[in-house]
């Protein structure tokens, strides 16, 4: 269940927004796999990694995330370690309970956001890919067995299925087959300074990536000369996956559980990610070697 938890002040900034798609009632996700319906006064936002379940008569919120994990036993191991991210520290306070014949669900208690929390959280196995993970928490003097109740009426309500890929997935996993895309940013501003940025992947047709990137930040204050930069890269492996909406969206997952999402798109020869004009060129290109066997 790590690496998919969203701090709950930007969950609360999402789940307010006025121009958000807020979704209610029976969810199918034939992309993915799953459908699910969301309790009555409940409605939800699609964020990254998650979707995030509000109410405006019940307080606290509900995630819905997915997991790798292919058994209850791999479930139970991550969940005995507790959760620590940033801003959550959360450990099992209760006993496990049985969810169907594919789930289990147990309380939790600790802080989140500096505040006292409990959260009930239950797990789903999905015997055609990722499962379902939901968290359903508030503020700890406010918890009831109202939450454990939500949890387990969303888990009970989960069908999974084989996910439908969209054409448009395929097309995009073989374009990018062995390429090399480069972002590249600059800025100036004259004799006070500017600044400039990169960012390189590299994605392999044996599944690999590779990823650098980097930054500097100069600024000329008349006889003062300040100059700071910086620099990261990372690999791991990558897939195209469908965004939900007929597109298709590349995500990169590092070697130490995170992830980068990006929405691809094409326009007018020109290759975009997150709506960003990325150079795209193959080995061919003695210009912008790709480097991948």
């Amino acid at each position: 269940m790590k690496n998919y938890i969203i701090t709950l002040l930007l969950l609360a900034i999402m789940i307010s927004s006025a121009s958000a798609q807020l979704l209610t009632g029976l969810i199918d996700r034939k992309d993915l796999g799953v459908q699910f319906t969301i309790p009555n006064g409940w409605f939800g936002q699609e964020a990254e990694a998650a979707l995030v379940l509000g109410s405006n008569t019940e307080v606290g919120l509900i995630l819905m995330m997915q997991h790798e994990y292919s058994t209850i036993a791999e479930i139970k191991a991550e969940a005995d370690a507790g959760l620590m991210e940033e801003g959550i520290m959360l450990q099992r306070s209760g006993n496990y309970e049985t969810i169907g014949t594919n789930g289990i669900g147990a309380e939790f208690s600790g802080r989140i956001q500096g505040a006292q929390a409990k959260a009930y959280i239950a797990s789903l196995v999905n015997p055609h890919g990722a499962g379902i993970t939901i968290m359903s928490m508030t503020e700890s003097d406010k918890f009831s067995a109202r939450y454990r109740e939500l949890a387990h009426l969303i888990a009970k309500s989960v069908k999974f299925s084989k996910p439908v890929v969209p054409p448009v997935v395929n097309e995009w996993k073989e374009a990018l087959q062995d390429t090399r895309l480069s972002y590249l940013s600059s800025y100036s501003s004259g004799s006070s300074g500017g600044s400039s940025s990169s960012v390189y992947i590299h994605l392999c047709r044996a599944g690999y990536f590779k990823y650098s990137r980097s930054s500097s930040l100069s600024i000329d204050t008349g006889g003062a000369f300040g100059y700071s930069g910086g620099s990261g890269q990372g690999n791991g492996r990558w897939d195209v996956l469908s965004d939900g909406q007929g597109g298709a969206m590349l995500v990169l997952y590092f070697e130490d559980g995170s992830t980068n999402e990006y929405r691809l798109s094409f326009q007018d020869g020109k290759t975009f990610l997150n709506g960003n004009r990325y150079f795209k060129t193959n080995k061919n290109d003695p210009n912008y070697p790709v480097d991948c066997p």
